[in-house]
C-alpha cells in the first residue's frame, strides 16, 4: 500500500513535465523563461548584497526581468505539449 501510494504521488508530480513526442523533453522556448528570469533576478539581488551593482540599478533590472517572464508565460505561443 506504502508503495502505491509513494508510486502515485511519483507519478503526480512528474506528470506536470512537458512531454513532446516519445519521452522527450519540449524545448518550447516559452518553458524555459520565467526559470530564466527568476534565476536572473536572484543574481541582481546576490551582486547588490555584494556591492557590484548599486541599488539603483537592481530597482531597475528586477522589475523589467519579472514583467517579461510574467509576459511569456501569459501571451506567450502556446506549444501542442501544453
Amino acid at each position: 500500500m506504502m508503495n502505491e501510494q509513494m508510486t502515485q504521488e511519483t507519478d503526480s508530480t512528474h506528470s506536470h513535465q512537458c512531454q513532446c513526442g516519445a519521452g522527450k523533453k519540449c524545448k518550447c522556448p516559452h518553458h524555459k523563461v520565467a526559470p530564466i528570469a527568476i534565476g536572473l533576478i536572484g543574481v541582481v539581488f546576490l551582486l547588490e548584497a555584494f556591492s557590484i551593482i548599486s541599488p539603483e540599478i537592481t530597482a531597475i533590472v528586477w522589475p523589467i526581468l519579472l514583467i517579461i517572464a510574467a509576459g511569456t508565460k501569459a501571451f506567450g505561443r502556446r506549444c501542442s505539449c501544453c
